[in-house]
């Protein structure tokens, strides 16, 4: 785990190439996260890698997580997943796959709570809102498909955690709201 402490989060993002008159006939859609608003947080902590496959099964042997089941036709298992990985790393690949309740539930095995979207912004950009996890550069290097958890280290977030920008996409505790960027904060 890696403590994010006390600060400012800046959640949304205004693109280069932002079009205005787009974004006022259908912000939620053309520009979702825009106009950026900032948000103070208290201090939290959050894991370092992604929740990776064995940790997850521990969950799952323990009777507390039910398995990870990829829908139907899912891409996110196939072929290309594991093309360079060694078998014997498999299990140190994210795990994927799981609701929003699985995910949960893992959390709450593991006695922590998913972030909130606020958190996982700060905790990943950082207090200045940088466009990557790692910077405001693209990386053109960053392999497709899942990769062990600890290879990520060459992208580590302004905080230091790994993995977020790249490979699997990570459940928050909060409900996708489209216009949020258009609500006050209360």
């Amino acid at each position: 785990l890696v403590l994010i402490p006390r600060g400012q989060a800046i959640i949304g993002y205004i693109p280069s190439n932002f079009d205005a008159q787009a974004a006022r006939k259908d912000p939620a859609i053309v520009w979702s996260g825009t106009p950026p608003r900032r948000q103070e947080l208290s201090s939290f902590w959050i894991d370092v890698i992604e929740v990776t496959r064995s940790a997850y099964a521990e969950c799952v042997d323990a009777g507390v997580c039910s398995a990870a089941r990829c829908a139907p036709g899912s891409a996110i298992d196939d072929a290309r997943t594991h093309a360079a990985v060694p078998d014997e790393l498999v299990s140190s690949l994210p795990q994927t796959c799981v609701t929003f309740q699985q995910a949960e539930r893992y959390c709450e095995f593991r006695g922590q709570r998913l972030p909130t979207e606020a958190e996982w912004e700060l905790a990943s950009r950082g207090p200045i809102g940088a466009r990557y996890p790692w910077g405001e550069e693209a990386i053109d290097d960053i392999p497709l498909g899942l990769i062990p958890a600890e290879w990520s280290k060459a992208e580590p977030s302004f905080f230091g955690a790994l993995g977020m920008g790249i490979s699997a996409f990570e459940w928050v505790n909060e409900v996708y709201e489209p216009d949020a960027a258009l609500m006050p904060l209360i």
